[in-house]
């Protein structure tokens, strides 16, 4: 039987395991991002290349790291094998008063663990 210092110390490991730091976003304006919603302003896209400076640093991470960096995913889709889509447009999206057609986004897949494992952009 673990006596209770041991189950004290164990759990103190696993609290700060779990309490890990976000990465910083250097060069990344999140607060633009986070202030266009779906969009619509189209200020994300200016943010396009931004974001292959930061994909390595949201990869890895899980999807309540992602929503707490990137905001509420605009659209997530769930797939087979349980691995999840978050999606975040970049331009004008379909909940927008005037959607582009085609719209830009970006697409963060998360293996069925729930961790980022790709994330590109692409045109609907």
């Amino acid at each position: 039987m673990l006596s209770k210092h041991l189950l004290s110390f164990l759990l103190l490991l696993l609290l700060m395991a779990c309490n890990s730091k976000l990465p910083t976003l250097e060069g990344f304006d999140r607060e633009a991002w986070l202030n266009d919603p779906s969009g619509c302003n189209a200020d994300r896209i200016d943010l396009k290349a931004s974001f292959e400076d930061i994909q390595d640093k949201l990869l890895g991470l899980n999807q309540n790291e992602i929503s707490e960096l990137l905001g509420i995913p605009d659209e997530h889709e769930l797939y087979k094998r349980s691995q999840k889509f978050f999606f975040y447009y970049l331009e004008p999206g379909p909940k927008c008063e005037q959607p582009t057609e085609n719209a830009m986004r970006l697409q963060i897949r998360f293996s069925a663990m729930g961790i980022a494992n790709e994330l590109f952009i692409e045109n609907l």
